[in-house]
């Protein structure tokens, strides 16, 4: 009994001693640069993705046939890439983590069975041949691509779950570990693609895909295996008894109504670069303007793509019972925000933008300036898109997902409007069409989410 008041005592002294101190900007620092190494790597694997399929037998055809494949696996993707932040957000005592696990093993089970349903039964080839017009000399090739990377549905929902976990225990530099080691797999491909002829070709293109989220879904599991040791009993010391002020068990009810508007995020935020797509077509030089936006976007998005990871900082540090680190949390998301515009600034405006095109890129000569053009008009996005971020992260925190949902609907229609806006001004740059929708769609959905939080008070941190 004495030392149960002891535990019970100590873990009051502690709590109170947190509750005092705030998040320092070194700690901040330390938890991030994991997670936006992690994304910069991502990123770098999709680009060597390319390079391995263009050591294909007609690589033309296997390049075509994997950006169709991964397309419509990106539609399965949707709900299980939001697996990550449903564990981080909810499962903050030993009774939720057992239920948030049960209802991500439910939810991808029902996601991948319905992927793999689509992928063998024909549905796939029939959506790639009436909806998206894939040619026939492809046909064959998305399709068995299609079969081997719906596998990647199991592989990425079991390395979410437990990079949740990681990240929940500021594990992080476990993640860039997995990601790292992604990279070393897809070289390998890469290096012995025309060896590999035990197989198809289209066999060997969808295996990079679902052998680099293996590689990753096993490292995560040792790795916080390893390093918890018990990962139910450190769940435990989070919240020790059910007398503890955090401690509330959540049903199955609660986990959904959380986790569908984030399901639903995802879905739309994938359809916003199609939606582009569609628009840049319309345009006189429709060629330019599409080979021209994707040789800037994807530029920028190399600078930009630690962001993506930047709403897992608001996410861990936020405290809905105290707002003590509000200020510091805003304080790191600017010192991040103009870091990166700064990088993209010496890009758009300095000799080093003009070499990565010419030397790095090899773009063509006409498409240049045009592309130097929309990265200056890109330098806008950093300050915007790490304040959307801040604000995802706060109302993932808080439980009040279906504000971002309805923030995502709002800035796809500001997509839409922008996009029909500029292709009636008949702007000179075409691709400025695509970046000046996305820095449109982005200011409108941070305005938004803004909004709800300062005006309507919802609540108060």
């Amino acid at each position: 009994m004495i030392r149960i008041i002891k535990n019970n005592e100590e873990n009051n002294q502690e709590e109170a001693l947190n509750l005092q101190q705030e998040v320092s900007l070194q700690e901040q620092f330390m938890f991030y640069l994991p997670l936006a190494t992690t994304a910069f790597f991502m990123l770098l694997t999709h680009t060597l993705y390319n390079a391995g399929l263009s050591r294909l037998p007609q690589p033309e055809l296997y390049l075509a046939a994997f950006a169709v494949a991964k397309s419509l696996n990106n539609m399965f993707m949707g709900p299980i890439n939001m697996i990550k932040q449903t564990v981080i957000a909810l499962a903050d005592n030993k009774d939720n983590y057992r239920s948030v696990k049960k209802f991500v093993i439910i939810m991808s089970s029902i996601a991948s069975l319905a992927y793999i349903t689509v992928a063998v039964s024909g549905m796939g080839q029939w959506v790639f041949k009436n909806l998206m017009s894939v040619d026939d000399n492809i046909l064959d090739i998305a399709v068995t691509i299609l079969k081997v990377v719906m596998l990647s549905s199991i592989t990425i929902s079991f390395r979410d779950f437990y990079q949740g976990i990681a990240i929940k225990f500021k594990k992080t530099y476990l993640i860039p570990i997995g990601t790292f080691l992604r990279l070393f797999y897809v070289l390998g491909i890469i290096i012995f693609a025309e060896k590999i002829t035990f197989v198809s070709a289209a066999v060997v293109a969808g295996s990079m895909h679902l052998g680099a989220t293996l590689v990753e879904a096993l490292v995560m599991f040792l790795g916080t295996k390893l390093s918890l040791k018990n990962i139910p009993r450190s769940f435990e010391k989070l919240a020790p008894n059910k007398e503890h002020m955090n401690y509330k068990i959540l049903n199955y009810r609660y986990i959904l109504s959380f986790f569908i508007p984030l399901a639903l995020t995802s879905i739309m935020k994938m359809t916003a670069q199609p939606i582009i797509n569609t628009g840049l077509a319309r345009t006189l030089r429709p060629e330019i303007a599409l080979s021209t936006y994707a040789i800037a976007w994807g530029l920028g998005m190399n600078i930009l793509s630690p962001l993506n990871m930047f709403h897992q900082v608001p996410l861990k540090f936020l405290n809905k019972e105290d707002n003590k680190n509000y200020k510091p949390v805003i304080k790191f998301a600017v010192i991040i925000g103009v870091l990166l515009t700064t990088a993209l600034v010496i890009i758009a405006f300095t000799n080093v933008g003009d070499f990565i095109l010419r030397k790095l890129i090899e773009a063509p000569e006409e498409v240049i300036p045009y592309s130097l053009e929309a990265l200056r008009v890109m330098c806008l996005i950093p300050i915007i898109r790490v304040g959307r971020e801040f604000y995802w992260g706060l109302f993932m925190k808080n439980h009040m997902t279906h504000f971002i949902r309805s923030a995502k609907i709002i800035s796809l229609v500001a997509l839409m409007v922008s996009i029909v806006f500029t292709l009636y001004l008949r702007i000179p740059n075409p691709a400025l069409i695509g970046v000046i929708a996305m820095l449109v769609s982005e200011t409108v959905e941070f305005l938004y989410l803004l909004y709800i939080y300062y005006y309507k008070k919802i609540y108060s941190l």
